[in-house]
Parts: C-alpha cells; structure tokens; sequence
C-alpha cells in the first residue's frame, strides 16, 4: 500500500498528500447562491426557465428556511442545508409561473413540470384498501405516512419535496413527522 500523509483540517477538506481532497467541500450552512447552485445542477433548471435574478428564487429559499426545523442543525449541518434546498425545490415546483415571452420550451417549463408530476392533482390522502364484489386488497399504511399534513402530501409529489421529508423523517418525531 501507498504511504499516504493527510494534511490540512477537518472542514472543509482533507487532503492527502499531493493535494488530492480526501473529503469534498460540502455547504453546512445554506445560502441563497448555494441554492441558486442545487436548482442549476441538482434540480436541473436552466437559466431559461429560471433566470438567476428571478423573485421566486427568493421567495421559495425564505419560505424553505422559515420552515425547515433549525434543530436540524444541529445534528448535521449537511441534513439541514439539503433540506433547506430540497424544500426550496419543492416550492418552486408549486409557485413558479412561466414567462410567456421565454424562448420554448422554456415558455411552458414549470407548467409541463407540473402536469408531469401532477402536482396540481387533488389527493385527499392515502389509499390502504379498495375492494369489489369478488375481491379485495390493503396494505398496510406506515404510521410515518398516517398521520401527513395537506402540505406534506403535496411535498411527496415532487422528488424534491420526498426528499426534505426523507431527511426530517430520518432524525425523528421531532421534527413533525412520526
């Protein structure tokens, strides 16, 4: 094996000798320009659909980090970031109107996003049973799942919005969802 030398601090990067990043930098505390980033390469919005100075990138990162659970934090800075972003995600999927004026398929982004993930469709809550004269079937409702919000069956529709349930599902019943 490789006699390897790790230099440097913990955060936000170790490195091995000849500078090679043991582990990349990762945000733990998010910010508006880190969003901007998630929105670009994770969610892969481009610029066309949602140029970088639109209100609604704003809006739905204030409206993710009044609502996320600051203790999240505090159990790991990376949790909350994402979860910050995954929700601001989530949020612009549900608020952002398209510029009629953009370029297409730019000018019907957001609406066929929508459609696509039928986010504008009514759903009043789980199905566990359904039944007809001569057969049946259920399955069982997770008792994660009994006990969801209108907001939080609105967040399943989206990847987005499964993933900032996912991380305030997984540090427990503090954070709203059992």
């Amino acid at each position: 094996m490789a006699n390897l030398a790790i230099s440097g601090g913990i955060w936000p990067g170790t490195y091995l000798s000849g500078g090679t990043p043991l582990i990349p930098p990762v945000e733990s505390t998010p910010t508006i320009e880190g969003f901007v980033n998630w929105i670009q390469n994770i969610m892969g919005v481009p610029v066309a659909a949602l140029p970088i100075d639109s209100p609604y990138i704003t809006l739905a990162y204030n409206i993710s980090a009044s609502t996320v659970n600051l203790y999240l934090g505090c159990v790991s800075g990376l949790l909350y970031t994402q979860a910050v972003y995954a929700l601001g995600g989530d949020i612009l999927c549900n608020i952002v109107q398209d510029d009629p004026n953009a370029t297409p398929p730019y000018d019907t982004y957001w609406a066929d996003l929508r459609e696509k993930l039928g986010v504008n469709n009514f759903t009043p809550g789980m199905i566990n049973a359904a039944n007809d004269e001569d057969t049946s079937a259920a399955i069982l409702t997770p008792a994660s799942l009994q006990n969801l919000t209108l907001a939080d069956l609105q967040n399943l529709k989206t990847p987005w919005g499964r993933m900032y349930l996912s991380i305030a599902q997984s540090v427990g019943t503090l954070w709203g969802l059992s």
